[in-house]
């Protein structure tokens, strides 16, 4: 009996060494646009924060990091995978993952495989963690200076495979492009292929810096990358149903560049303490400081002073005269009401920024949109009027002070009207910040 008990004990010590091992380490796979430079920078942040004096990185292999931590949590190790966003999905799906990094939003079929961890595109299982831009990016060379969505669909598809088509020099044009289980690629793929193949010339790489440097060393060369990865090479602006716009952190902050995207992470219901506190961090402005100095554009609120858009309407510019943007977009999401999970969080944000004493004696004024082909024109202005209502409501309910509420209807659309995806785009509610008289 004694001996059984002793080795039961033994045992039960065992196991609770085990789970005290398993809760010291994190498990992060995913995207390379988020696990290549902005991931680890943050994770070293957060665990210094937590009294981790000691930080070492270890290069396991191609996008595979290991970081070893020591201090007043005792020995931390966050595993790093960074093979792009479909693995985000997989691995958290098979268990082998806390954290999911990703460049795109999850799928329908990846909520649905991985329902056992709860539902991934929920608020609380969501995070976007920061905004990016796909970057068209040609050698410094190449003097195009514009570029619509349509003609970079084209040159990818391999319809246009001549510069001289463009009205630039004749020469041969080269393809680089992210390899299939980038989320870099699948944005690309929805947001700009639309339906159509990528070019068999294309040349596939992994790694974004090498993509680019592959752009820069190939006169005909173009490609597309994430924000950080424009080095070497220049970012053509791109137009979509609108103005030519470049990927500058104002028009990827408000989303109106063509191809913004956001970065996000995801995680089950019930995640282990270690990670439910590492997901804080990165929603704080601690960790969007970071992710401003890596180089991707952050989500803090800033005020600056734009140029309207073509087809801005009389009603629109008399609404904001004098009133500078903030860099935020109230969206919502597909098919609903309801705003989406980064606009909830941004009400948090815009409550901060209003509480700070520069903003005293500063109103709000909310412009609200509607797109042309959801409804007739004269309903436009009231659907976007009850868009930019729902927002005041929402600000109102955390005492943020809103002195103008107004739709606009369909006046400067930043998309066309005739992609689901355009129609989303549109559905936005604009903050501008004005000083009270």
């Amino acid at each position: 009996m004694l001996r059984r008990l002793i080795s039961v004990g033994v045992g039960l010590v065992v196991a609770i060494a085990a789970a005290q091992a398993a809760d010291s380490r994190v498990r992060i796979h995913g995207s390379n646009t988020v696990g290549e430079r902005l991931m680890p920078e943050l994770l070293e942040a957060w665990l210094r924060s937590k009294g981790q004096d000691e930080v070492i990185r270890q290069q396991l292999a191609f996008e595979e990091l290991l970081l070893v931590s020591s201090g007043g949590l005792g020995k931390v190790e966050i595993e790093l995978h960074a093979h792009g966003s479909t693995t985000a999905f997989q691995d958290l799906s098979a268990g082998t993952a806390d954290i999911g990094m990703a460049s795109r939003r999850v799928t329908q079929a990846e909520i649905d495989r991985a329902a056992h961890l709860g539902a991934l595109d929920a608020a609380d299982q969501e995070t976007v963690l920061a905004l990016d831009g796909l970057a068209i990016i040609v050698p410094n060379a190449n003097p195009l200076k514009q570029v619509s969505l349509g003609e970079v669909r084209d040159l990818f598809a391999g319809s246009v495979d001549n510069w001289g088509r463009l009205g630039l020099p004749p020469y041969p044009v080269r393809l680089f492009a992210r390899d299939e289980r980038s989320g870099t690629w699948d944005s690309f793929r929805q947001i700009v292929l639309e339906g159509r193949d990528l070019s068999s010339d294309a040349v596939r790489f992994e790694s974004t810096s090498e993509l680019a440097a592959a752009v820069a060393g190939d006169r005909g060369g173009i490609g597309f990358v994430g924000l950080t990865g424009v080095s070497g090479v220049r970012a053509v602006p791109v137009s979509h149903g609108g103005d030519a716009l470049p990927p500058t952190p104002q028009e990827v902050a408000v989303e109106d560049y063509a191809l913004s995207r956001r970065l996000y992470l995801y995680s089950s219901n019930k995640p282990q303490p270690l990670v439910s506190d590492f997901l804080a961090f990165a929603r704080s402005d601690a960790a969007q400081v970071i992710i401003e100095k890596v180089g991707f554009v952050s989500q803090r609120v800033r005020a600056y002073q734009p140029e309207l858009r073509a087809g801005a309407s009389t009603a629109y510019r008399e609404l904001v005269a004098g009133a500078r943007r903030l860099s935020l977009n109230f969206r919502f999401n597909p098919a609903s009401a309801a705003l989406d999970n980064k606009s909830q969080q941004d009400i948090q944000r815009l409550r901060e920024f209003m509480r700070q004493p520069a903003q005293r004696d500063q109103r709000l004024i909310l412009v609200g949109f509607a797109d042309g082909a959801e409804v007739v024109p004269v309903q436009a202005e009231q659907l976007s009027s009850e868009r930019a209502d729902q927002v005041a409501a929402a600000l109102l309910a955390y005492q943020i002070p809103v002195s103008r509420v107004r739709g606009v209807g369909g006046t400067a659309p930043v998309a066309p009207r005739i992609s689901a995806l355009g129609q989303a785009r549109n559905h936005r509610v604009e903050v501008w910040m004005k000083q009270s008289p």
